[in-house]
């Protein structure tokens, strides 16, 4: 298969990334301005009074405040059509309390109201859809909408209330919103399962935590849309927590993004150092929010644009940094196209909500897809640069079992051996060496050839693993020689340990079945030997072996 290179897949990305920003931008300019337009259900000629004085007459679509101050009232009232039972007037309430009134049965009582407890307290209200129910005693009668004003800037524009049967209102409500709910799911998931995943592969690989920090981010920004798209409900006094968590998750966004770049690029340098002055600064800012929230001194949406010029200086800083690691080498480029496109499309939604709403309504979101391939492209990066560490480990560790294991028994061999000595000399601990030589090795070959010669060495090295592999470094220091290094253990306990697995190859013929096998051994402790040394030891344990056998008359 040919192979792809990173700058290849980058620009292929970006060029993915343009054609549907594009697309996306040409869907919106011809199908959005039109959305509640075309709701066969919506009610659009109506007045608009402010503070009890004429606004505005006519289709509430063109209606567009430059201002609203905490206390002002605005008041929206249109007729009904003539309606079933059970329906509601579904729509968007921003940080506004609701008085609904009946002016052809009740004018001065509401039969409806919203979050007005909190208005009365001078409380932050929050902003959410709201239904309000109505029954065939409202059929064609006028009704009037009061939009108490808790906070500055309340809306720019006024939702275009529409009917709805009350069985399907909340679905259809919901399938409005169909595609944006699909993405924010997956973003919603893949997040939640790349952080379960990143905490069961962290042993792997050192690019399991970045997937986490990445997998934070995608579960922040999906609660971030769910929550501004009003996906997120609890009941009617849930609009104050459906926009904190809107918020809270808005506010902590870049937390995790520059975390990650902090773990990822990894330098000790001066880039580095700003990047941890960032994150603390992001930090400072999601705790002075809260504190000021909580403590009832400033409302949570009135550090919002302060917090998208603190988003800029973030982008622009990580699309500097990153600009540079690519220059000098680094391999961050498809990291770099995500980032860019998340940046674009984010800004364009920041821009379109600051100063173009006014001409367009309606929101167009394409900070979502931005954050798709943001998400996307570090995931790959990541899980790229995962598999080539695996790999790599994976060949170190065997490169490593072939300079310190026996290829035939799995048991240390020499290299091993001599590394271990090493540390028992410069550690000065106690410990036992047991020297062994498998009997009979050289007439087991002559008479059964060479591959049962070599079941005969792996049976024996097995009953080695047995009486001796838990307390011990074996290893394999000849074709039939085997020495076990016992640390922190007496000559007593060697001697017990090596006369039992004597018993136990006696009495079990099934071990090796073609003759009997038979081994000597010899034992010597550390304050035996001669200066205390560790060779000194094995060449007392050599030594009292070959007498074993010379008593025993047995050769090779």
């Amino acid at each position: 298969m040919k192979k792809v290179s990173e700058e290849k897949v980058s620009r292929i990305i970006t060029f993915i990334a343009g054609a549907v920003i594009l697309g996306l931008i040409l869907s919106w300019a011809f199908f959005l301005k039109n959305d509640n337009k075309n709701n066969e259900h919506a009610i659009h000629d109506c007045s608009v009074y402010l503070n009890g004085e004429a606004y505005f007459e006519g289709d509430i679509y063109d209606v567009y405040f430059d201002t609203l101050n905490h206390g002002d009232v605005v008041s929206l009232i249109f007729s009904l059509p003539n309606i079933n039972l059970n329906q509601f007037v579904v729509l968007e309430a921003k940080y506004a309390g609701l008085s609904v009134y009946d002016m052809d049965e009740n004018p001065d009582t509401p039969f409806f109201e919203f979050s007005m407890d909190r208005f009365n307290n001078g409380q932050f209200i929050g902003k959410d859809m709201v239904f309000i129910p109505i029954s065939k005693d409202n059929s064609a009668h006028r009704i009037k909408i009061d939009f108490h004003i808790s906070s500055k800037d309340a809306f720019k524009y006024m939702s275009v209330p529409y009917i709805e049967n009350a069985d399907i209102a909340f679905y259809s409500f919901i399938n409005g919103r169909g595609l944006m709910l699909c993405i924010t799911a997956f973003l919603l998931i893949y997040g939640m399962l790349v952080i379960i995943s990143s905490h069961s592969i962290s042993n792997m690989t050192s690019e399991a935590k970045g997937l986490a920090y990445i997998g934070i981010f995608s579960v922040l920004i999906a609660s971030w849309y769910l929550a501004g798209s009003y996906l997120i409900r609890t009941s009617e006094s849930g609009a104050y927590i459906n926009t904190i968590v809107e918020y809270e998750t808005l506010y902590c966004l870049d937390i995790p993004l520059i975390a990650f770049f902090i773990k990822h690029l990894d330098k000790e340098d001066i880039e580095n150092t700003i990047q941890k002055i960032v994150l603390f600064i992001n930090l400072c800012f999601f705790v002075i929010t809260n504190v000021l929230h909580f403590a009832n001194i400033v409302f949570i949406t009135e550090s919002f644009y302060l917090k998208f010029i603190l988003f800029g200086v973030d982008m622009v800083l990580l699309l500097f940094i990153l600009t540079r690691s690519i220059i000098k080498g680094d391999n961050n480029k498809i990291i770099l196209s995500g980032c860019i496109i998340f940046a674009v499309t984010l800004m364009v939604d920041i821009v379109h909500f600051s100063f173009l709403l006014k001409y367009t309504r309606g929101y167009v979101y394409l900070g979502l897809i931005g954050t798709l391939f943001l998400i996307i492209s570090i995931s790959a990066s990541l899980l790229d640069a995962a598999k080539r560490n695996i790999v790599t480990s994976s060949m170190e560790e065997a490169l490593k079992k072939l300079a310190y294991e026996d290829y035939m028994t799995g048991l240390a061999n020499r290299a091993k051996l001599e590394e271990y000595i090493d540390e028992l000399e410069n550690a000065r601990a106690g410990y036992t060496v047991v020297s062994f030589d498998l009997n009979y090795l050289k007439k087991v070959n002559d008479e059964f050839g060479h591959d049962v010669g070599d079941e005969y060495i792996k049976a024996f090295s097995s009953c080695l693993t047995k009486f001796f592999g838990d307390v011990s470094l074996i290893a394999r220091i000849g074709g039939d020689e085997f020495l076990a290094i016992l640390k922190g253990r007496s000559g007593a306990y060697a001697k017990d340990r090596a006369v039992k697995m004597a018993e136990f190859i006696s009495s079990n013929n099934v071990i090796f079945t073609k003759r009997k096998m038979e081994f000597a051994y010899g034992i010597a402790e550390r304050r035996e030997a001669k200066r205390a040394s560790v060779k000194d030891a094995l060449k007392l344990a050599d030594s009292r072996m070959y007498e074993m056998k010379r008593l025993n008359h047995i050769g090779r």
